[in-house]
């Protein structure tokens, strides 16, 4: 591993030697000191440490509305919507990897990221073609079997 003088990794190589990403992690859940954001919060001190960098997007904060279905951007954009996703798009679009965060509400995601993959529509054509690294941080109250299943079902559709 290259290191700098003042005992820094060079830039682009983590920790252990391997490539540096940019991630970006998409924190939904209403409650700011909550359960989710506490995993996402060790999470983000993980991979800072290996040498990632690590910008955070708080969904439930952002002023970001739901998908009109008015096809005005033609999956290429740009949105006819001018709200805080714009400025998320370029962040999608800069990074190497999407962690997406959330609450279980129902066996599902918040409504709050929902929004935000709703108006990945905007966009899909450029974000398919990206092939991001993305990684999914979930708390639930429940520990049964079948309590990850239909948010994994869509987690793995997404990916």
């Amino acid at each position: 591993m290259k290191e700098k003088r003042d005992g820094q990794q060079a830039a682009g190589l983590t920790a252990n030697g391997g490539l540096s990403m940019n991630i970006l992690v998409i924190e939904s859940s209403p409650h700011k000191k909550g359960s989710s954001n506490l995993l996402a919060e060790n999470f983000i001190q993980g991979a800072e440490e290996a040498g990632h960098k690590v910008t955070v997007f708080d969904a439930a904060r952002a002023n970001i509305h739901p998908c009109l279905g008015c096809d005005s951007c033609g999956m290429s954009g740009p949105c006819c919507q001018k709200d805080d996703m714009a400025g998320l798009r370029e962040q999608i679009m800069q990074t190497d990897m999407l962690v997406f965060v959330t609450p279980l509400y129902y066996f599902g995601m918040s409504a709050q990221l929902k929004t935000v993959i709703d108006r990945f529509y905007s966009f899909n054509g450029a974000l398919t073609g990206k092939n991001l690294k993305a990684a999914l941080i979930v708390a639930a109250w429940d520990n049964r079997d079948w309590t990850m299943k239909d948010i994994k079902h869509i987690t793995e559709e997404l990916a």
